[in-house]
């Protein structure tokens, strides 16, 4: 947490705040019980494994659906949504752009290589998301924008790195600020 305090809420008043609606929450919970082939949700809280996953779900696909809205994209279509596996992306301007949300009191964790431009999100309590910036590739992959893990279960991954330059993140509010910093 105290990173968290340091690096990025002294940057907290550029995000963007994106409201999630109650819609928004039903149709995760819907998707996560379809994938698990349950149909009511008190069912998935007796599975420990499913209110994990059902977590962890909603982290990654919040801050997607936090960027959609934003960016006036389509919503996402539910039906094709296989929540194992899913890997949050955007495809914009011809660009496939991928998107880490974290959760509040969190930092990032990335690749050490990185081939696409990232979008971070924090998520707070599910109920609202807040759009830090994108970062290009140079700016993901340069070693003093990370910082090595520090948690001991991930601290052998030489992978995986924080990343920490909330500073260098570029904010943008629409399309057109977004194609402005991708050109």
């Amino acid at each position: 947490m105290k990173e968290f305090i340091n690096i990025v809420l002294p940057n907290f008043s550029k995000f963007t705040n994106i409201s999630i609606t109650y819609g928004d929450k039903k149709n995760i919970q819907d998707a996560v019980m379809q994938s698990f082939g349950l149909s009511n949700l008190k069912l998935l809280r007796d599975k420990y494994e499913g209110v994990l996953f059902l977590d962890l779900f909603t982290n990654k696909i919040i801050g997607e659906i936090a960027v959609r809205k934003i960016l006036k994209l389509d919503s996402l279509n539910w039906d094709k949504i296989k929540p194992r596996g899913y890997n949050p992306k955007v495809n914009f301007n011809g660009m496939k752009i991928k998107i880490i949300t974290v959760k509040y009191g969190e930092l990032p964790i990335i690749d050490k290589i990185n081939k696409e431009a990232t979008i971070f999100v924090l998520n707070r309590v599910d109920k609202e998301a807040f759009i830090c910036g994108i970062a290009d590739v140079n700016t993901l992959n340069s070693d003093e924008n990370v910082m090595k893990l520090k948690n001991r279960a991930t601290k052998s991954l030489d992978t995986k790195v924080n990343f920490i330059a909330f500073d260098k993140l570029k904010q943008f509010v629409n399309q057109d600020e977004l194609k402005n910093i991708l050109n």
